[in-house]
């Protein structure tokens, strides 16, 4: 086995570092726009924005009706699971925002057939992103 050097370690501590950093940016980039929808749709619609659970579950809107999950379409699959745990966590029922990107209609599609069999949600749309 070979034995790296101070500088070789240095080296790759700053790599590591500088990949964490990039990492971080790209997450603060893609969320951040999908947090400021949220909360600027949220209070349109007179809701409480980043509602906290008891076991600190952030339901991103919850109305008075209807506990809302926000996402982007192609994360459609995930919004279902968690609309439906904060509608069960709120005695509210389950609703979901959707952010649709430009030319995202095979997401639309699949979310418009699961929609039209499982009536139980709410479902608003917007248009955001690339």
């Amino acid at each position: 086995m070979t034995k790296l050097t101070h500088f070789q370690l240095v080296d790759i501590l700053v790599l590591i570092g500088m990949i964490i950093v990039v990492g971080i940016m790209i997450a603060t980039v893609a969320f951040g726009d999908e947090l400021e929808i949220s909360k600027a749709w949220c209070q349109s619609m007179g809701g409480e924005a980043e509602f906290r659970l008891h076991d600190n579950a952030r339901v991103d809107c919850l109305l008075s009706l209807y506990a809302v999950e926000v996402e982007y379409t192609n994360k459609w699959y995930e919004s279902i699971g968690q609309s439906l745990y904060y509608a069960m966590m709120t005695e509210r029922k389950p609703g979901i925002l959707f952010i649709r990107k430009k030319g995202d209609s095979i997401h639309k599609a699949r979310i418009d057939r699961f929609m039209k069999v499982h009536k139980e949600f709410k479902v608003w749309w917007i248009d955001g992103g690339e």
